[in-house]
């Protein structure tokens, strides 16, 4: 406790310090002595105190784990003590940490305790963050951004470890402690009869996880804003409004629409729970804590927003944010009223108003992602350039997600013989879904079968009806790319010139829907992207050229990759990225340091790949004699 009494005395005077420092910089002070300092390291200030805070977080937790294994040996020393000690009436021998727990504890302690505990972390959080927010106020927007991006993060890992070691500290002492179980038998050690409530290892995803980044399967929308800016400048000849979309794009996509996803798995917690690949979709956790992951994942969300007004108001872009929020949980509203008034209680295969009106719904993020990139690019979104572009990813959406249901309708399924989808009966609870299988070419029956539907690739395995609408949606998206590609290159496009642009287009969407396989429908895309660019070249500059293919090959080759892809691939899709990401990250730094050293040196030192699997594996010797218990 002195130890971590000094580290925060350390700490708020540091902050003292650094705050007196900073504004004798020339970015806080007007006077002819105020010394000019980079902004970089100006904004690197608040990493002195956010260290130090660190290093306390991890002495209490280790405090906590202290606590809780005392407090149990405690208990085993008095099976062998004697008495209670008679200048204190009942009290038992070795009850020294059991007695300081019924005053520190944060979940039963002490009520004054408990209250200058709250009082420290608030007084922490309000110091260094108004100290943070202050020295960010008064930077360039773009040291903004990178400072939300180092110090949120680590803000949050804080908040949420204080919590684990504070009123969290029964379930981290349970979890360390069966993880050393755990590490020790896999060692070759014997394991040990110790009294914890055994918990099942599953797959399912942990609330923090969850809260950090509500969904994983959404992040390559994440390519959306960049990939529309990168195009819009490209054309305009001119990237120098990108500090403004790397703003605005992390306001949209984590702050914004993460809020509008945790809204949409609060209103759905229960389908979600019950989908046949409910660990897959990695949605909000229900099971025994849903009432507190309820209330978690709803206060997470409103500070998303805060967040989103404030981060926009320091970097005078409130209206803007402003009005992406209002676009984004406008078209949120509407899709979640028409979803929730659509359901039925019994399996229904014919198209309605509602379920139609939802398919044409859901597009309108698209746009409001593109429509964000391109105005950050510096063009109108009245401009006819920015409305083509946002009309052909409305269409591209509506392509997308259509696609994406087919498969998940799908999943909801089972199949024996590669003819016949048999629904389970949570299908009946999202028609907009279940109409989709009538245009897959399978036929769907009431029936038991025995094969998961989530491991088929329907849409590879049958060749769908060519008027199903997400092929109707591939020749109206591969259109308006083609007319929104044409527009970003001036000259103004003659008719002619717009005529054949789209005539190949149309014949390119046409082939991917009536061939298959996945190779022919990659070859289609290349030739197709090849025509387009030809076409292009008389009239663009340079390298620009490649403009005209870029919006087709985003399409056709969405389109190819769904239509060869099952719901469970589509799933297990970002966590094999990120896997394989992690691999290469390990690979290349091992590669480089071979190809550094030598061969002969390299296997001198043990880097043979023996010697690496050996170092990751559990090794299942016995334990060492003279290893202490």
């Amino acid at each position: 406790m002195t130890i971590l009494a000094s580290m925060f005395a350390v700490a708020f005077t540091l902050v003292g310090l650094l705050a007196a420092a900073v504004t004798q910089t020339c970015r806080f002070s007007a006077a002819k002595s105020c010394v000019s300092v980079p902004d970089y390291l100006v904004g690197a200030a608040p990493l002195l105190p956010i260290a130090l805070l660190a290093y306390a977080q991890m002495l209490g937790t280790v405090t906590t784990i202290r606590s809780f294994y005392m407090r149990g040996l405690e208990e085993e020393i008095q099976g062998y003590t004697g008495p209670p000690l008679k200048t204190m009436g009942k009290l038992a021998p070795a009850s020294y940490i059991s007695i300081t727990t019924e005053l520190a504890s944060l979940r039963r302690g002490k009520l004054a305790y408990r209250i200058f505990a709250a009082m420290l972390v608030m007084t922490v959080l309000a110091v260094f963050g108004g100290l943070t927010t202050y020295i960010a106020l008064h930077l360039d927007p773009f040291m903004q951004v990178v400072m939300t991006i180092v110090y949120g993060p680590l803000v949050l890992l804080l908040a949420v470890e204080n919590y684990q070691a504070g009123p969290g500290g029964r379930s981290m002492f349970a979890k360390v402690a069966r993880d050393y179980l755990a590490h020790r038998d896999a060692r070759g050690f014997a394991l040990s009869d110790i009294d914890l409530r055994p918990q099942s290892r599953t797959s399912e995803r942990s609330l923090h996880s969850y809260l950090l980044l509500p969904r994983v399967a959404e992040l390559v929308k994440w390519l959306i804003v960049p990939g529309a800016f990168a195009v819009a400048s490209w054309a305009a000849g001119s990237f120098s409004h990108w500090q403004r979309m790397l703003l605005v794009w992390l306001i949209l996509e984590y702050l914004i629409y993460e809020a509008r996803y945790q809204w949409n798995d609060l209103r759905g917690i229960n389908d979600d729970s019950a989908h046949p690949v409910s660990k897959a979709r990695r949605r909000l956790p229900g099971g025994e804590h849903i009432q507190r992951n309820i209330v978690a994942s709803c206060l997470s969300g409103f500070i998303r927003l805060a967040a989103a007004l404030v981060i926009g108001a320091a970097a005078h872009l409130l209206i803007p944010v402003a009005a992406l929020m209002g676009l984004v949980f406008g078209a949120g509203a509407g899709y979640e009223a028409l979803r929730s008034a659509s359901a039925q209680p019994r399996l229904a295969l014919r198209p309605t108003v509602r379920s139609s009106a939802i398919w044409l719904l859901v597009g309108a993020g698209y746009a409001i992602r593109s429509g964000a990139g391109i105005w950050s690019a510096g063009y109108s979104v009245t401009s006819f350039p920015a409305l083509s572009s946002m009309a052909f990813f409305v269409v591209f959406g509506i392509m997308f997600v259509l696609l994406t249901w087919v498969l998940e309708g799908a999943s909801y399924c089972r199949t024996d013989d590669g003819q016949t989808l048999y629904p389970l009966p949570g299908l009946a609870a999202k028609p907009h879904v279940a109409i989709l299988l009538r245009w897959t070419g399978w036929q769907v029956r009431t029936g038991k079968g025995t094969s998961p539907g989530a491991e088929k690739a329907v849409l590879a395995m049958k060749r769908a009806k060519p008027y199903a609408p997400w092929n109707i949606g591939l020749i109206v998206g591969a259109v308006l790319g083609g007319a929104a590609a044409t527009a970003l290159q001036p000259p103004s496009p003659t008719v002619d010139r717009l005529i054949a642009v789209l005539a190949v287009c149309a014949a390119g969407a046409l082939a991917l829907i009536f061939l298959t396989g996945f190779l022919m429908r990659l070859a289609v895309t290349a030739a197709i992207a090849i025509a387009l660019i030809s076409l292009a070249i008389p009239f663009a500059h340079g390298p620009r050229a490649l403009i005209a293919a870029i919006p087709w090959i985003a399409i056709a080759g969405d389109y190819a990759f769904l239509c060869n892809s099952s719901y469970q691939q589509l799933m297990d899709f970002g966590p094999q990225l990120i896997s394989t990401l992690g691999a290469v990250a390990h690979t290349v730094p091992l590669t480089l340091l071979r190809v550094i050293i030598g061969r002969q040196s390299w296997r001198s030192a043990g880097f043979s790949p023996s010697y690496m699997q050996s170092t990751t594996q559990p090794s299942h010797s016995t334990k060492d004699p003279m290893q202490p218990p």
